[in-house]
């Protein structure tokens, strides 16, 4: 994971906790991956996606096999391991998902709003 791959406000697991990303840590983020191994005391990793933290956000709820929220249905795909997001109005493919970072960047993106996440 890259420090250009995220936002102020996104979820990663630093240091083994649930962190809220602000603009000191993408800098040491950047600082680590641009480094290296030379910066191996603590570590940060995204976090993958999974129907209980889907769950979570504000807004999602459960039908069937898949998730809603707003406009957009997410349906897991086992065989992969990562999420489908489709716009439930044109019924079109948008993005494949696998990281809680990914989704809050396409959902902002999309939207033009944070979505509201209780981790």
């Amino acid at each position: 994971m890259e420090a250009k791959e995220l936002r102020v406000g996104n979820r990663i697991l630093f240091d083994g906790k649930i962190t809220i990303v602000n603009t000191r840590m993408l800098a040491y983020i950047n600082n680590a991956n641009r480094l290296k191994n030379k910066i191996d005391l603590i570590s940060f990793e995204p976090i993958l996606l999974t129907e209980e933290i889907l769950l979570k956000c504000k807004g999602m709820f459960k039908s069937e096999n898949q998730l809603s929220i707003d406009r957009f249905v997410l349906s897991f795909q086992p065989k992969y391991n990562f999420w489908y997001v489709l716009d439930s109005i044109s019924l079109t493919y948008i993005s494949k998902i696998e990281f809680l970072h990914e989704w809050l960047n396409l959902y902002f993106f999309l939207n033009g709003e944070e979505l509201e996440i209780n981790l």
